[in-house]
């Protein structure tokens, strides 16, 4: 009996200890969302700052065409007005004077022309707005800013299956170096001994290989159909760099890159920011490559600093 009511009075303590928890949870998140909607907003902030600093530069380019316009309708009008003038006394002027002055008049009067023409054909001055359809689009088809789940649940494999990752008739055995997976489903993973990244469909299926020039060390989810891969050069320790791919329709493309002045073991992405291990330092980088700063070393022994993962929390 008694070690009973002891085993209660602990569950009981655990329990305000367990709702605690609970709510101090909820306001964290709370405060997460707080701070992603923050930055949601100060993001569409910044492209409407963009968007009225163009609209600004074409209308004072506009300004400044219609200024000069007036401008040469003025000059062409005073030149017309002087010539009247001038021609009233044509009867008063020698055969010479007479024809100096009629030339003078077709050129105005050519020049006259020209400018009512050319005026006249660009009439419209007003601006119009193409709206970006896309960000409304995908803003439409979220659910949510996240999923809210129940943190440290214990998961427990249900099914396992097992997939080939040799295509065609590729020789020799893969060494996968990471595992990530877009937005449309598909799964790129790489492979350091043969130096691919492999796209396997939905249904794990191998679709294509990409050869790097490189060994592929990690992959990273970057954006919707964009992912991150360091690539090393174990042959030149100062060709490290990180390639930018993406997946579309099925398909995937190498796209940008940009070079690194360490090696480049694994990497990982968060909120605009990538970082890279060296294998005894973690690196902080911008999406544009450029080398924020060193948030981690030790020196101590080679190898020290490859793995990375990151806590999810804004």
């Amino acid at each position: 009996m008694k070690t009973m009511q002891h085993q209660l009075q602990g569950y009981l303590h655990d329990w305000d200890g367990s709702m605690q928890s609970l709510e101090a949870s909820y306001q964290e998140i709370r405060q997460e969302l707080a701070a992603l909607r923050q930055k949601i907003n100060a993001a569409i902030d910044k492209l409407e700052t963009a968007t009225a600093v163009d609209m600004d530069n074409l209308r004072a380019k506009l300004k400044e065409s219609l200024k000069r316009d007036k401008d040469q309708c003025i000059s062409v009008r005073a030149h017309l007005a002087h010539l009247s003038d001038t021609i009233k006394e044509i009867h008063m002027m020698n055969k010479e004077q007479s024809f100096i002055a009629y030339e003078k008049c077709k050129q105005q009067l050519r020049q006259a022309e020209m400018f009512v023409k050319e005026t006249s054909s660009n009439k419209e001055y007003s601006m119009a707005y193409i709206a970006r359809c896309d960000i409304e689009h995908y803003l439409s088809t979220l659910t949510s800013l996240g999923t809210i789940v129940r943190a440290n649940e214990v998961i427990q494999l249900g099914l396992e299956s097992y997939h080939s990752l040799i295509l065609g008739n590729e020789l020799g055995y893969n060494v996968t170096s990471g595992i990530c997976q877009v937005s449309t489903g598909e799964i790129l993973i790489s492979d350091s001994k043969k130096k691919f990244v492999k796209l396997l469909d939905k249904s794990f299926t191998i679709v294509q290989n990409i050869h790097m020039w490189g060994y592929p060390t990690d992959i990273c989810h970057i954006a919707d159909c964009e992912v991150a891969c360091p690539v090393i050069d174990k042959d030149n320790e100062k060709k490290q760099r990180v390639q930018f791919l993406t997946v579309e329709d099925g398909r995937m493309s190498k796209g940008r890159e940009f070079e690194l002045d360490h090696p480049s073991h694994s990497k990982a992405y968060r909120h605009g920011d990538l970082y890279i291990t060296s294998g005894t330092a973690l690196y902080l980088y911008d999406l544009n490559g450029t080398q924020m700063k060193k948030l981690y070393e030790d020196t101590s022994s080679e190898g020290t600093l490859r793995g990375i993962l990151l806590k999810l929390k804004t």
